[in-house]
């Protein structure tokens, strides 16, 4: 299901299970990009302080974190 590598931004030292998530969620659509904050950590289905960004008109995603 992998398309064209989705630049992820990682701020601070996170769980790389929470990066793998993050990186899961960016390709489940058409994501263009994702964030994970300083103190994300493995979520439900996206991280808790990971956002996804979407081409217009839908915008970014953070509301997506469970």
């Amino acid at each position: 299901m992998s398309k064209t590598e989705i630049p992820i931004t990682v701020r601070g030292d996170v769980d790389d299970r929470a990066v793998e998530q993050l990186r899961r969620c960016a390709e489940a659509g058409d994501a263009t990009a994702g964030v994970l904050c300083a103190d994300g950590h493995v979520g439900y289905s996206q991280p808790i302080g990971g956002a996804v960004a979407y081409p217009d008109p839908r915008g970014s995603a953070p509301y997506a974190v469970a």
